[in-house]
């Protein structure tokens, strides 16, 4: 397609500069169009890797297509300049445009096809960009006992009573104590608050955390917040009304919160043992306060993010992720040895897990890099617990191979056969946290950073939907991830614990409901081809947060988004039913109404019984009165009758 634009000397782009036409405008204007000559071209004189150039390509036909398919443009053919690099007029040999590499300097002038080259081969046989889902919508069921929850970062454990102004607003009181009768957990005004909106999300499921540093202001067991503790198992006895299972996070550090008690963080944090020792002292009290509630505990949550906190050295990062293994695993075994049998309950940790895709998958050095990031990332924590009892073989080489090249000081730290014995096994299921596809290349870096030891660079794919901060949605990672989980740590039991996006949208969170609608049915593929041993799917969140990306199913003010009906639909169909259930949810769901009732209303019941208990007390002893009556009645008249006679 030949286009001939109108400039001017303020409009002339400077030789070296990129300009990029507003091709579906273009085409628009023309109404019909036969792309003829199409290309980018490169300066470098050896073959490139081809991954900027594969991208602007890849942009280039999908706006091609959309003109097609969304703007009823007639485009009836593309192609694409030019087949091999050649003498490019004022620029001679020095650019290059051609799908193939060749080779100046060479006698024969050899013939490379480059990744872009590759790539519109596949574009051409497949005449289009074949969707990644490589099987169609599935019209199935979960298991009927599927764990359909939301999750929640923490719960307000502060006393609130209303005031008197009038404003209808709750105000913090101070060191109020309640002596007028015994504690009640109505006394947490913010309790209600939560079952409201949980019971409007209609999960089965409640996934938050715990607060230690509330709990355990000193870090160790010399101060106890009881009034914390009444508060957290109020929640969850309040939840259990609604039919509704906790699913309770010991610990949750946030970058803006750490969560750990003062002491604690004045000694070190993570980077001092005996913080893993303290945590399992904390672990131990919630067990024996709350276990009896809860079924489903997670020690705590990303552990594998905290590389962001612990980041003055990657030796650092190394030494704080080895003591909250150690911490993990101590705490379940404290579960293991003295609260299962007769608790019943399961624990395990939550691990961020995004899928790695190689930017360019026609370059080896991209998919060794997808892979050393899930090395990294997640073999790092789950290598040690679901596989061996140590970190993952990958990791510990391809750190070694850096510094013997002198381009890093890292060293990971070497499990006792002690500490190997704790941590090996030391989980009764797999939970992740996932929310997108990362792109990956090969980039070498230096230095002694935990970022820097994985060499690799993330990329942003331009042809993605993506989310206000980002977020690539890519609903066929989750299935891929799934699937790598179980080859790589076999037929084990999975949660997804958290699994949202942000949309800013307060009326109409189009994005949260295509992302919730997609994502879930590459679990049920996963689920339900792959045979994944998937039991639960935890949207993420409940409610947002004030000047933070918008996770949540509800505002910062309680205000519920329309997405909330869309998961309500996901839920009581449990997953993309056909015409039948095998679940039979109308029966379930009359049993269920049936017992939420009885629950809600265990009070009024038991007065209407004592009512009604009273009344035909009172009636049978009318009753009787009345017959006894009768009968000295008759027995005077009698004897009136004989006197007489």
């Amino acid at each position: 397609m030949a286009v001939i634009l109108p400039v001017s000397k303020s409009s002339v782009i400077p030789l070296g500069h990129c300009f990029a036409l507003d091709i579906p405008a273009l085409i628009c204007w023309q109404q019909a169009a036969n792309m003829t000559d199409h290309g980018v071209w490169t300066f470098l004189s050896r073959l490139p890797t081809g991954t900027h150039f594969l991208n602007i390509r890849l942009m280039n036909v999908t706006f091609s297509y959309t003109a097609i398919k969304y703007d009823n443009i007639d485009v009836f053919g593309y192609t694409a300049w030019s087949l091999l690099d050649g003498f490019e007029w004022q620029h001679a040999y020095n650019i290059r445009r051609g799908l193939f590499y060749v080779d100046f300097k060479s006698e024969k002038k050899e013939r490379i096809p480059k990744s872009s080259a590759l790539y519109y081969r596949q574009i051409i046989r497949e005449n289009g960009f074949f969707p990644r889902e490589s099987t169609p919508s599935l019209q199935a069921q979960f298991s009927c006992d599927f764990s359909w929850g939301i999750t929640e970062s923490f719960c307000d454990s502060s006393l609130y009573l209303w005031n008197i102004t009038g404003d209808g607003l709750l105000h913090k009181v101070k060191g109020v104590k309640l002596k007028t009768r015994p504690a009640q957990c109505t006394d947490f005004v913010s309790i209600k608050k939560q079952l409201d909106l949980l019971e409007k999300m209609k999960v089965t499921h409640y996934r938050f955390a715990l607060d230690w540093s509330l709990i355990l202001p000193n870090g160790d067991l010399s101060v106890v917040n009881r009034q914390v503790l009444r508060y957290y198992r109020c929640v969850i006895s309040e939840v259990l009304k609604l039919n509704v299972q906790s699913m309770v996070t010991l610990y949750y550090p946030t970058h803006a919160y750490l969560g750990l008690p003062g002491p604690l963080l004045q000694t070190g944090g993570w980077l001092n043992q005996s913080t893993a020792y303290a945590f399992q002292d904390y672990a131990a009290l919630c067990f024996r306060e709350l276990g009896d509630l809860v079924k489903l505990w997670i020690t705590i949550n990303e552990p594998n993010r905290l590389s962001d906190v612990y980041n003055r050295s990657s030796n650092d990062t190394y030494q704080a992720a080895h003591n909250l293994l150690i911490a993990h695993a101590m705490a379940w075994r404290i579960y293991d040895e003295q609260y299962r049998s007769f608790q019943y309950g399961k624990v395990s940790l939550s691990l961020h897990s995004d899928w790695a895709e190689p930017a360019n998958p026609y370059f080896e050095s991209h998919s060794k890099a997808a892979n050393r990031f899930l090395q990294f990332e997640i073999g790092w924590f789950a290598d040690p617990i679901f596989k061996t009892g140590d970190y993952p073989a990958t990791m510990r080489e391809y750190i070694g191979f850096k510094n013997r090249k002198g381009l890093s000081y890292s060293s990971l730290p070497s499990f006792t056969s002690e500490e190997k014995q704790l941590v090996k096994g030391a989980a009764d299921f797999y939970a992740l946290n996932h929310f997108t596809t990362r792109f990956v290349i090969h980039e070498p870096q230096n230095g002694s950073q935990y970022e820097f030891d994985r060499d690799i660079q993330f990329l942003q794919d331009i042809t993605c939907l993506s989310s206000p901060s980002r977020l690539a949605v890519v609903p066929w990672g989750m299935r891929k991830v799934l699937g790598w989980i179980k080859k790589t740590y076999g037929d084990i039991d999975i949660y997804i614990t958290a699994n949202g996006i942000d949309d800013q949208s307060l009326d109409n969170d189009e994005l949260r409901n295509y992302y919730l609608g997609k994502y879930v049915q590459e679990v049920l593929k996963a689920y339900y081809i792959d045979k994944v041993k998937i039991k639960g799917y935890y949207a993420f969140k409940l409610t947002e947060e004030k000047s933070k990306p918008r996770f949540g199913f509800f505002t910062s003010d309680s205000k519920g988004k329309p997405s909330i009906k869309f998961y309500n639909n996901l839920i009581s169909n449990n997953g993309f039913p056909a015409d039948y259930s095998a679940c039979d949810p109308s029966n379930q769901e009359k049993q269920c109404s049936f017992c939420l009732f009885v629950s809600q209303k265990k009070p009024l019941i038991f007065f209407a019984c004592c009512l009604f208990s009273t009344l035909i007390l009172l009636l049978t002893i009318i009753v009787f009165h009345k017959r006894k009556r009768r009968k000295r009645f008759k027995a005077k008249s009698n004897h009136c009758i004989c006197v007489s006679f």
